[in-house]
């Protein structure tokens, strides 16, 4: 599990690899991540966010935010129990997706590569995210 405070350098890697995503929620999602990076460190393994008055907020225990809970972080939600919910709705990503997202940010791989197997139409969006995480934690 890797936490790091992305410098200005890497906040443009990741803006010019944005241009290349091939996902336009996936876009989406990094563009809000960005923002949030800006501010909080990135971190592998914790959406790192809390439920308070109705809105994801920064969970400062958590010393950090992954890719999805940085970029879910200021939008409306009824609670923590509805986090994928907020995610889907926002970013139309079904659960797959999502888990394909989770799993290569943390460098989980093996894990997702099986998947691939069974459902090769989310390759893409693998090898997005896999170069997404090496800008971030430069692995």
């Amino acid at each position: 599990m890797k936490t790091v405070k992305l410098t200005p350098e890497q906040l443009e890697e990741l803006s010019d690899l944005k241009k290349k995503l091939r996902n336009p929620d996936l876009k989406e999602l990094l563009t809000r991540a960005i923002e949030n990076w800006k501010i909080y460190p990135a971190k592998q393994t914790t959406f790192g966010t809390k439920c308070k008055n109705d809105k994801i907020q920064f969970l400062d225990d958590a010393r950090g935010c992954c890719l999805i809970g940085a970029g879910i972080i200021g939008r409306e939600i009824r609670s923590l129990d509805y986090i994928l919910d907020a995610v889907v709705d926002t970013y139309h990503l079904n659960e797959n997706q999502m888990e394909i997202i989770t799993n290569t940010f943390d460098g989980n791989d093996d894990f997702v590569k099986e998947q691939l197997l069974q459902n090769q139409s989310d390759m893409f969006l693998f090898f997005d995210v896999e170069r997404i995480r090496k800008v971030v934690f430069g692995e």
